[in-house]
């Protein structure tokens, strides 16, 4: 069931929020970049509370981001990625 969930992260919410906010936004990506920064930031902020509920804000800082295998490294940072590749693929092709 995970994984499920993590291809449906990877790759139908980056196709959606591309797609309909290049339909929606007329092309302005800045209103999209913000909205999946704000997603992003707003995870990241929930997990690093949830990896470190007691402690200073420095060590809980650094015990999320020091480990490689927490959800900013491999969920957030490839949806960011994804979404790029598809808003780019969806300006090729509307300008094809």
């Amino acid at each position: 069931m995970e994984l499920i969930s993590y291809i449906i992260w990877l790759t139908i919410a980056p196709l959606i929020l591309a797609f309909l906010g290049l339909k929606v936004f007329n092309k302005r990506i800045w209103i999209i970049v913000g909205i999946e920064t704000l997603i992003v930031l707003l995870l990241t902020f929930v997990g690093i509370i949830e990896n470190n509920p007691t402690g200073n804000m420095q060590r809980q800082l650094s015990s999320y981001f020091g480990n490689i295998t927490n959800d900013f490294y491999l969920k957030y940072l490839p949806f960011i990625i994804v979404t790029i590749i598809f808003i780019q693929f969806f300006k090729k092709t509307k300008h094809s």
